[in-house]
């Protein structure tokens, strides 16, 4: 999930501090959403999933919602995001996308290693590195066998992966996720167990404007919800990786500067869209 039971009840604090009475409710519930003045999703979002009936229902009901069904949409397709981010020219690694017959007809012109991708991956699954063209039509194949586009593209090793926390158009944290342990990845997920690599929390203020800048630019087309923003830097350049929709907010990680704070920044954003559909001076 994307935030931990210390952060959901930093939220819950948060909250009731600006006068909003939070609940935890959950789809097998079958909740009565038009009771409800706004939904906060904190749970990995997917169009063919509840979370986006959910998200969609609560919006036709007049609800708040993040994350917003046109955000889902958006970030959990990695083939409109490539074709939105390359519309308003923001720098991806070198990126193509592919049917079978594209596939086969170009597997033999790639440089190696390189990414091959599922289009509705995420936290690191669906997403492998081939090494030779052998590994390369392994990986293919069996993302074939659930999807008809594939998605390969550049690799480019860095130590660790900027992450930036977006609301709202504005930026709220900035964490370096380092690779896991052996591993090309933030997560390894090889194993029994998924390995997680160490983070480092950021000010915003000591970070590369140009890091700041695309993380603003890929969100400003998506919406003005909760974006994470996944950029590798490497030397000069700054690439965007991916927009996610749900980011972490994890107690201790992505709260590590801010504290209390980020909750309240969220708590207040909610408060003040709320009282917006009223009608309320804001």
């Amino acid at each position: 999930p994307p935030s931990d039971k210390k952060a959901l009840h930093c939220f819950v604090q948060a909250f009731k501090k600006v006068g909003i009475k939070a609940e935890f409710i959950e789809a097998k519930e079958r909740p009565n959403i038009g009771e409800y003045d706004a939904l906060f999703i904190r749970e990995t979002t997917h169009v063919n999933h509840h979370t986006f009936k959910l998200a969609s229902t609560a919006e036709k009901e007049g609800l708040f919602v993040i994350d917003d069904p046109n955000s889902i949409l958006k970030c959990t397709n990695k083939i409109f995001l490539e074709q939105l981010m390359g519309r308003i020219g923001v720098k991806r690694p070198t990126t193509k996308i592919m049917d079978k017959r594209i596939f086969e007809e170009e597997m033999h012109t790639f440089v190696y290693p390189c990414i091959v991708k599922k289009p509705d991956s995420a936290f690191s699954q669906g997403v492998y590195k081939a090494q030779n063209i052998d590994e390369l039509k392994k990986y293919a194949q069996e993302l074939f066998t659930s999807t008809e586009l594939i998605l390969t593209q550049e690799y480019l090793p860095t130590n660790y992966d900027w992450r930036v926390g977006v609301l709202n158009g504005q930026v709220i944290y900035c964490c370096k996720y380092y690779m896991a342990k052996g591993h090309w990845q933030i997560i390894n997920n090889s194993g029994s167990k998924a390995e997680e690599g160490d983070f480092e929390c950021i000010d915003p203020k000591q970070v590369d404007k140009k890091v700041l800048d695309v993380a603003l630019k890929a969100t400003h087309d998506i919406g003005t919800g909760l974006y994470g923003v996944d950029l590798k830097q490497s030397g000069e350049d700054v690439y965007l990786i991916e927009v996610n929709d749900n980011p972490s907010i994890d107690f201790g990680v992505e709260d590590m500067l801010l504290g209390s704070d980020l909750y309240m920044l969220i708590a207040k954003h909610f408060l003040h869209q709320c009282n917006k559909k009223r009608g309320l001076n804001v």
